[in-house]
Formats: C-alpha cells, structure tokens, sequence
C-alpha cells in the first residue's frame, strides 16, 4: 500500500498553502499599503479589494 504522504502529496499541499497563505495575507495588507503609499481613501481602497476579490473568483473558476 502505498503511503499517503509521499513526496508529491507533500509538494501540492505546499504549493496550495502558499497559495491560500498569498491570499489571506494580501487582503489586510493592501489596504493598509494603498492608503500609506498612494493616499487612497477608503472608498477607493474598497473598490480596489472587491476588484481583486472577483477577478480571482473569475479566474478561479476559469481554470
């Protein structure tokens, strides 16, 4: 019987936890970067988050 955590098992849960990891920690960093940075205020800064969040739902989907 083969075992469950061989080395490709191993390789796709890195590469789907940095993938998440990526995500999650972009999401409470941008907002903080585009007001710090680019003088956003907070409308502009939830127009920018919805538009990350539905293009990598669109994306997601796609693929």
């Amino acid at each position: 019987m083969e075992r469950l955590w061989n080395n490709n098992y191993r390789k796709a849960w890195c590469a789907n936890f940095m993938i998440y990891f990526s995500f999650m920690i972009l999401t409470p960093l941008l907002p903080l970067y585009l007001s710090e940075e680019f003088g956003a205020n907070k409308d502009q800064i939830g127009m920018v988050l919805s538009g990350y969040a539905l293009t990598a739902l669109l994306i997601r989907d796609t693929s």
